[in-house]
């Protein structure tokens, strides 16, 4: 996609913006909202997860059932059973807080990128060979937080079967 202007057309660019708070269920959209909106590229901007809710529906046909919230312990208790019922819907909702980098990350030098088959059944994360990381404290915690961002901006549903993930 190509931005134009008309020549001779001043375009100004912020360069930071103030941190904004959202309720999204589509991460990519948002930061892609907030990227236009302020005029920053997207690759400038990132975002805490300040919060995640997960949501069910096993509606049969014709009834209005509304939307259930799951707790953390129930979502991670979900059967296969769960999954094969052609009724069952899942949806999450994250609250984030988007702002501009303005440091660089300390896995910043590990190039890596998710992706998954067609059905998005299996879900691969790949690092690039010759990628460096420096181990800290805070290394697995913060390596775990970058995989759900990344699962996020690719529009993939965090905690539903982390447990396979650890």
């Amino acid at each position: 996609m190509g931005l134009f202007t008309k020549e001779g057309e001043n375009v100004t660019t912020v360069s930071s913006i103030t941190p904004i708070i959202v309720r999204t269920s589509n991460v990519a959209k948002e930061l892609l909202q907030v990227s236009l909106t302020y005029k920053v590229p997207v690759p400038s901007l990132d975002f805490h997860l300040l919060g995640t809710q997960t949501f069910t529906k096993a509606s049969a046909e014709g009834s209005g059932e509304d939307w259930v919230e799951l707790t953390s312990d129930e979502v991670k208790d979900l059967k296969a059973d769960d999954f094969l019922n052609p009724k069952f819907e899942l949806k999450q909702v994250h609250e984030i807080e988007i702002y501009s980098l303005t440091e660089a990350h300390p896995l910043e030098s590990m190039d890596m990128s998710i992706g998954g088959n067609a059905t998005l059944c299996k879900i691969y994360l790949t690092i690039k060979a010759g990628s460096v990381a420096h181990y800290y404290e805070k290394f697995q915690e913060d390596f775990l937080h970058l995989i759900n961002k990344k699962k996020l901006r690719a529009n993939l549903m965090i905690g539903v079967f982390d447990s396979m993930m650890v």
